[in-house]
């Protein structure tokens, strides 16, 4: 299903420059609106798939979609794309809480997070292989690579709900011997929302890095190529496969903030790469470093989540929701700033809006911990 939103990542501002000419603010709106649909989406599936459960929800999703990526057929103007953009984020909406619950019905501390790390790689690793399909597909026709979302969207389907019945949650997991680690952190208060916010901040930079990125590279003095330009961006979901890859296997950053602020940072640093650089390797570089602090914040995001966590449904809604929010706002914002102060403006603004989300996680880390030394205290 992830393929399907890397294509789309691409190929939906390649074909607003190409076709219909669009200037920053278009390509902010063309990411903003169906990201903020997705983020307003999930807020609501994730009581839908509490009441009714993940297979009922995921169908439907996946009924919808493949009409949703058809439809290109009939896009012949910016804002016929725009609604289409708005529809797959409304089909999206439902399917990723859904899948989520389902995630989390087992929450066995190791179990639980090689399944979230199982889930990430496969997840983030569509992202990446579809901004590569689509450097390959949209250059032949701009409608390859939504021909091929719908199939892949009615596979889905197909595999659901007609392949062999879907083993019960933990089934298949193989948990590995600790040989004699110290177990994992308890479960600390307040993690839940701190990783929220971090995902917002990280998710602003890369929703607005994605959605803008191509107008700055095919405008730069040594223009970089469909094909280079799709590698750039499939370096986000790369850096976040290996993230996941280590956090699957290692459960020492659990309930440890100091990780969580750290890959921050090194968004902060690729955020400046973009701001000031016009070496294309550097570029890989900033992109790289990005993907990383997304891998960190997004599996820590859905991991706090679903953690000895009741109402596991609403929970994800609301780490998607986060997420799909920073999405929305990063291309929206950032392409009002690229608009009126310049095609590096975005890159700025996404490191202001990042150092302020980090202020906001200092600042519920220590209301937590103070109510947890007061509650220790009255004991």
């Amino acid at each position: 299903m992830n393929i399907t939103t890397g294509m789309l990542i691409l190929c939906g501002p390649l074909l607003a420059l190409e076709r219909f000419s669009a200037d920053s603010l278009m390509l902010g709106l063309l990411g903003f609106g169906p990201a903020i649909v997705y983020a307003l989406g999930c807020a609501a599936s994730g009581f839908w798939v509490d009441r009714f459960g993940s297979r009922k929800i995921i169908t439907a999703a996946c009924l919808f979609l493949p009409v949703v990526f058809l439809s290109i057929f009939f896009v012949s103007r910016y804002r016929h794309l725009l609604l289409l953009a708005l529809a797959a984020g409304a089909g999206a909406s439902l399917f990723w809480p859904a899948m989520i619950r389902w995630l989390g019905e087992d929450d066995r501390d190791d179990t639980l997070r090689l399944r979230v790390g199982n889930y990430n790689i496969a997840l983030i690793g569509g992202v990446m292989v579809g901004p590569l399909a689509t450097g390959f597909l949209f250059p032949i026709d701009y409608r390859f690579p939504f021909l091929l979302a719908a199939l892949l969207a009615a596979a889905i389907l197909l595999i659901f709900r007609w392949g062999r019945k879907p083993a019960p949650a933990g089934a298949g997991v193989d948990v590995p011997d600790n040989g004699g680690e110290d177990l994992p952190a308890a479960p600390r208060a307040g993690f839940d929302y701190i990783a929220w916010a971090a995902n917002f901040g990280v998710w602003f930079a890369i929703g607005g890095s994605q959605a803008l990125f191509p107008e700055l590279a095919l405008k730069l003095p040594d223009p970089i190529g469909e094909r280079a330009l799709g590698v750039m961006i499939a370096l986000i979901p790369a850096g976040q496969v290996a993230v996941f890859i280590l956090l699957r296997r290692w459960h020492r950053w659990h309930y440890n903030y100091s990780f969580l602020f750290l890959f921050q940072l090194l968004a902060l640093a690729g955020l400046f790469i973009l701001a000031g650089n016009n070496r294309h390797p550097l570029f890989f570089a900033g992109f790289l470093a990005i993907g990383f602090a997304g891998g960190m914040t997004y599996f820590s995001s859905i991991y706090y989540s679903v953690h000895r966590q009741e109402k596991k449904g609403k929970k994800g809604g609301f780490h998607e929701s986060f997420l799909g929010l920073g999405v929305a706002l990063g291309p929206l914002l950032g392409g009002l700033a690229g608009r009126g102060l310049g095609l590096r403006a975005p890159y700025l603004l996404a490191a202001f809006v990042l150092a302020g989300s980090i202020l906001v996680q200092f600042f519920i880390l220590g209301r937590f911990t103070r109510k947890t030394r007061e509650g220790t205290a009255g004991r």
